[in-house]
């Protein structure tokens, strides 16, 4: 030991910069000389080591980890860590793992990471398991590899998309939207195990669905509704029509599923419980195309309904006005009805009664405003 010790808080200070700049860890080995430098520069006082040995450096150190400095420590001979994520907001390593999601793509080994960090091969393990366990990164773990992609916190901070946002902005860049070939998948992924990676993202994590060849992005999943629902408009609307723009909602799930199944076999590559969640995406996209809407146990196509309810009322409730100093609106409303139950419609009785009371609605809403 120096005839004056060390001064533990200057080196506990200039250790910890030094870790700061290079992600966290410091290699002795590798910046003993800047240390040194750093130390012999700065003002240590007549009571203080004014300059330290290599060895000096090293005891030191080995003082200064998980004692003085709690977040600070060794994790092996000649290395040691500073503990980023424990110590507050630090913009060093999300940028870097930026850097690296941009230049190569939204999937990558841990070599990479190594690479990007410049690591010893002994700390990648430490390293990824510190990002995973913070969300900068998620683990996919893909046959007998382990790939990893951008975290919740990564996103947060950085805003670089996540895996499942890049996957819903490429899938809504060509038709049919929601949709990914598989080689569109591979320039996402770009690892040596797609296959492996892609079973994990459909069957573990729930982002895809296989087609045979092509991929349903469940994220997009009301874009491709829409745009099923574009596809399809005419012909459900042609089904309206032909039954008084009015069914049950059991008839108009099944004019829908054939439709469908009339232009992909989407349904047949999903589970059953997948498969209500494409028609459900589909009917929504009905509704905002061509104003379908699921009323109750009825469905019914709005616009053409609405002029053809208040046609039959008008029908109803004109001549019963010619002459109201002669009926009160009560009189008038029981007349209408007799006439109103009469009326058929839809081609169900389910779907007749629900016009039914449509019509009866706007004939009593047509006679009150009439006193």
């Amino acid at each position: 030991m120096p005839l004056r010790p060390a001064d533990t808080d200057l080196l506990g200070e200039i250790a910890i910069s030094i870790a700061r700049e290079n992600y966290g860890f410091l290699y002795v080995d590798r910046v003993t000389e800047e240390i040194r430098d750093r130390y012999e520069s700065a003002d240590t006082g007549l009571t203080k080591a004014s300059s330290l040995s290599r060895s000096e450096i090293k005891e030191s150190l080995q003082e200064i980890a998980g004692q003085e400095h709690e977040d600070f420590r060794r994790i092996r001979s000649g290395v040691y860590y500073y503990d980023l994520f424990s110590t507050g907001h630090d913009n060093r390593v999300p940028n870097r793992l930026k850097d690296l999601f941009l230049s190569t793509q939204q999937v990558v080994t841990a070599e990479q990471i190594r690479n990007e960090f410049n690591l010893a091969v002994d700390d990648v393990e430490f390293f990824v398991d510190k990002l995973v366990s913070n969300d900068m990164l998620f683990r996919i773990a893909a046959g007998s590899r382990e790939y990893y992609s951008v975290g919740s916190l990564l996103k947060e901070q950085t805003g670089q998309n996540r895996l499942e946002d890049e996957l819903r902005e490429q899938s809504r860049g060509s038709e049919p939207l929601g949709i990914l070939s598989h080689d569109e998948l591979e320039q996402i992924i770009s690892v040596n195990a797609t296959t492996d990676v892609i079973r994990y993202l459909e069957g573990q994590l729930g982002f895809l669905a296989d087609l045979d060849g092509e991929y349903l992005v469940w994220g997009a999943l009301e874009d491709y509704g829409r745009w099923m629902a574009e596809e399809i408009a005419d012909d459900v609307v042609a089904e309206f029509d032909d039954v008084g723009h009015a069914m049950p909602t059991s008839e108009y799930r099944e004019v829908v599923t054939a439709r469908i199944e009339g232009r992909t076999d989407i349904l047949e590559n999903v589970s059953r419980a997948e498969r209500d969640d494409v028609i459900d995406a589909v009917e929504e996209g009905l509704q905002a195309v061509v104003d379908v809407d699921v009323d109750g146990r009825i469905a019914v196509h709005r616009e053409p309904l609405v002029e053809e309810i208040d046609a039959h009322a008008e029908k109803i409730v004109s001549p019963l006005l010619a002459d109201t100093a002669a009926a009160t609106p009560s009189v008038m409303k029981e007349e209408a009805e007799a006439e109103i139950e009469g009326l058929r419609l839809a081609d169900s009785e389910e779907a007749n009664r629900y016009l039914r009371e449509q019509v009866r609605e706007r004939a009593d809403a047509k006679i009150e405003e009439a006193f």
